[in-house]
């Protein structure tokens, strides 16, 4: 999915997609909770490597900590699931639907 269409999609998640991939997995060590010399280790940079990420993050989001910067993931997370709950219950009817049509081996090949 395109950066303008998922901004598009999950507004609230806007900020969020406006990150690069490494400013993103920076954030999602963040979010678990290690610290920037752990994040340094896992992706194998320098503490001040993930230092600049983490002022890059938080100027893309406008906030001013770890913390905020990672409610601001937790929420686009969230808003995400719920967005995709619709859909994950409609492929759990179309399994039952299918298994009653003798097509359950076709749906889980497709899926």
């Amino acid at each position: 999915m395109s950066t303008q269409l998922r901004a598009m999609m999950f507004p609230e998640e806007k900020s969020v997609t406006a990150l690069t991939a490494r400013e993103q997995e920076v954030l999602g060590w963040v979010s678990e909770c290690k610290s920037n010399w752990e994040t340094a280790q896992i992706l194998g940079c320098s503490e001040g490597t993930v230092k600049k990420h983490l002022q890059r993050i938080y100027r893309k989001l406008g906030v001013p900590n770890r913390m905020a910067a990672a409610n601001c993931l937790r929420r686009a997370a969230a808003q995400t699931c719920s967005l995709l709950l619709p859909f994950l219950v409609a492929l759990t009817d179309l399994s039952g639907l299918a298994d009653s049509l003798g097509l359950a081996d076709y749906l889980d090949w497709a899926m």
